[in-house]
């Protein structure tokens, strides 16, 4: 049976929200950190309709798509040790040198931070942090943040409720900060490289010691896959978008191998007779397609950390 674990540290939250929770400094003035514009963007500079789907699209990905935070809380409750060698290197940060790397690669690195800080990894954790920050500097996305909204983040770090509630902003300030620049698809390589990177640490675990939740899991990425892809169709023209969609449009063909089974429909009113319709589903796939998923992710994931 699926459970929905609807979060507001989705992906991308987690993703710039991690950076929001421990970045400093950087350029204030959007100016200062140009970039090209996304294909296709510069005859509608004055159109806001050219990002309104982007938007109402992402807000809906935001909700749907489980937090790389999320997947390692899964991994140690399975109780899984943490292992160094799975996650990208960041001796390889200075080898991103153009935008599209360094924003597939900052969702990465954000992903491995999670996992570190989960595990309770204090020198990694801060080498990922590090990582992210100079990606997250090289892109111009630092300056999202500032310092006002630094400190509430600093005072609350204990405080889980605000500091999700600040993790969705933060997301939101860096989302409107790109779209200024035109550049909104530098957010869909970041929630891609993210969503990869999770995919890909829960695929070495699943099946593992006869657990069975993180298969479940994996399995139920169907869901979250289709999302991405249909975000990412939002952005037809711009190559290293599609080049992105291209690899993921292979592994949902091999997720089309997982079944889908709808159960029984319940209906309920409540006391003021409103009536709430609700069914369930059950997702399972063999241990012969999870063999598949994983194989295809490490393809498409060495493409992007080499």
């Amino acid at each position: 049976m699926i459970k929905k674990h609807l979060s507001l540290a989705a992906i991308a939250s987690v993703c710039i929200g991690s950076l929001a929770i421990f970045a400093c400094g950087g350029s204030k003035n959007p100016a200062e950190n140009k970039a090209p514009l996304e294909s296709g963007a510069s005859e509608l500079t004055n159109k806001d309709e050219f990002f309104k789907d982007r938007e109402q699209a992402l807000k809906q990905i935001f909700f749907s798509i489980p937090a790389p935070i999320e997947m390692a809380d899964m991994i140690k409750d399975a109780g899984f040790s943490f292992d160094k060698a799975m996650l990208n290197s960041v001796d390889k940060v200075s080898k991103y040198v153009d935008e599209e790397n360094r924003a597939i690669n900052l969702g990465i690195y954000a992903a491995d931070l999670s996992y570190s800080t989960v595990f309770e990894q204090k020198q990694e954790s801060v080498n990922y942090l590090a990582a992210s920050k100079t990606l997250s500097n090289a892109l111009g996305i630092d300056a999202a943040m500032d310092e006002k909204f630094m400190e509430r983040v600093q005072k609350n770090q204990n405080n889980k409720d605000s500091l999700l509630s600040y993790v969705t902003l933060s997301y939101q300030n860096v989302n409107a900060y790109l779209k200024e620049g035109k550049r909104t698809d530098v957010s869909a390589l970041i929630v891609s490289g993210a969503w990869i990177e999770t995919l890909y640490l829960s695929t070495q675990y699943a099946g593992k010691n006869g657990e069975k939740s993180m298969k479940q899991r994996v399995a139920e990425q169907t869901y979250s896959l289709d999302q991405l892809v249909n975000y990412l169709n939002l952005f037809a023209t711009s190559d290293r978008v599609n080049r992105m969609k291209e690899d993921l449009t292979r592994l949902q063909t091999i997720y089309k191998e997982v079944i889908v089974a709808k159960g029984e429909t319940s209906v309920e009113k409540d006391g003021a007779g409103v009536t709430t319709i609700g069914s369930t589903e059950t997702v399972t796939m063999s241990d012969a397609t999870l063999a598949k998923i994983a194989a295809e992710i490490v393809v498409i994931r060495n493409k992007y950390i080499q």
